[in-house]
């Protein structure tokens, strides 16, 4: 019972690892089939001691959906009931006639006829639309599996086409990022939720990141494809695991280690596109980039920069890596300036706000210095 306590009091919000392994997940598992996958989870990576089949609420009040079904049941025997009762009263209270009970049954049976052939009939309705639901529900998570395995398949193309058809890799990549947005954003929507999915997809990211680099094919360096295949390398081994087959027993041990170290992964993924602006800078002093892509690059990072916190926290950790191992307090002044320099550009370039009030007072103080000259 101590781990079934530890279980319930475990915060699955906060576990990295849970919350990545479970948006993973797909197609999206209803309530019950979720809790299973937790439990099973749980007793794999955090306490093999679980019993995964205990009861999870033994004195479980009766849910709003049984009650409902107890209060629909319940609602047809009354209702039976009251009719006998009414019936009774009627044989009791009508006049024994039967010219009168002949004529009005004769009247009646054409009426309840027609009703009985009604029945049927609203009663097929009703089957084939149920029927109709069903195919419709049948065939949605099918054809989500096919795309979800042709998804995983074109993750496997994308790394033999790095060593063999590269020319080819980055519209492969591209075609996995827009299968992987269809999958975990689901169709495309005119609104404001649907934009902010986007805004924060990984893979919208990288559809972005790419643009710059499909104008301009020639810039397309080995750095270039770092990131993408970081990221569809982690894509890759959840799928891998989430198919559970042969490709597991064949590559179970560099799947867990991706698994259980993937948020060091989308780190450096950050850390190598900010790499990939330096050296389009440095490239261009040599003529080998040019202005605009520069540009379009940098724009990229701008925004993200906004929206994702990983790279925040890859710019951190490079800027406390230079302060402790190139420029420290005996190092040259030339260093230290043009660190300070970078510093100072890449803030202009993340915070447009900072920048247009320093463009503002070096105004402010050009004028200042005219009217004292002029007066």
């Amino acid at each position: 019972m101590d781990s079934v306590n530890k279980y319930k009091s475990y915060d699955f919000f906060t576990d990295e690892n849970w919350t990545s392994y479970s948006s993973s997940i797909f197609p999206q598992p209803t309530r019950n089939q979720l809790e299973k996958i937790r439990r099973k989870w749980y007793q794999a990576n955090i306490d093999p001691s679980l019993n995964v089949k205990f009861d999870s609420n033994p004195n479980e009040t009766p849910t709003e959906e049984n009650t409902k079904e107890n209060e629909e049941e319940k609602v047809p025997n009354i209702q039976a009931s009251s009719e006998q009762k009414e019936s009774k009263e009627q044989k009791k209270a009508e006049p024994e006639i039967k010219t009168e009970q002949k004529s009005e049954k004769k009247e009646e049976k054409p009426k309840e006829s027609s009703n009985f052939q009604q029945q049927p009939q609203t009663h097929q309705h009703d089957h084939n639309c149920n029927h109709s639901q069903s195919q419709t529900k049948t065939t949605v998570p099918a054809l989500t599996n096919i795309l979800f395995s042709f998804e995983g398949f074109l993750k496997f193309s994308f790394l033999v086409s790095l060593i063999l058809l590269q020319e080819y890799a980055s519209w492969i990549a591209l075609a996995i990022c827009v299968l992987a947005l269809i999958r975990q954003c689901k169709r495309p929507r005119w609104n404001k939720e649907y934009a902010e999915k986007l805004m924060y997809n990984e893979y919208f990211h990288n559809i972005w990141y790419m643009i710059p680099f499909l104008l301009f094919p020639k810039q397309q360096s080995l750095l270039y494809f770092v990131p993408l295949t970081i990221h569809i390398w982690i894509g890759l081994c959840e799928y891998i695991n989430l198919k559970n087959g042969k490709l597991l027993t064949i590559f179970k041990s560099p799947v867990e280690k991706t698994r259980n170290r993937r948020v060091y992964l989308m780190s450096l993924k950050q850390k190598f596109e900010i790499y990939l602006f330096f050296n389009l800078i440095i490239y261009f002093f040599f003529a080998q980039s040019n202005l605009l892509i520069i540009v379009l690059y940098s724009n990229y990072l701008r925004i993200k920069y906004v929206v994702n916190r990983n790279l925040i926290t890859a710019i951190f950790e490079i800027d406390l890596w230079i302060r402790n191992h190139i420029v420290k307090e005996t190092s040259p002044r030339i260093i230290k300036w043009l660190y300070r320099k970078i510093v100072q550009f890449c803030s202009y370039m993340v915070t447009p706000t900072t920048a247009a009030a320093a463009v503002n007072k070096k105004k402010d103080e050009e004028k200042k210095e005219e009217e004292k000259k002029t007066n």
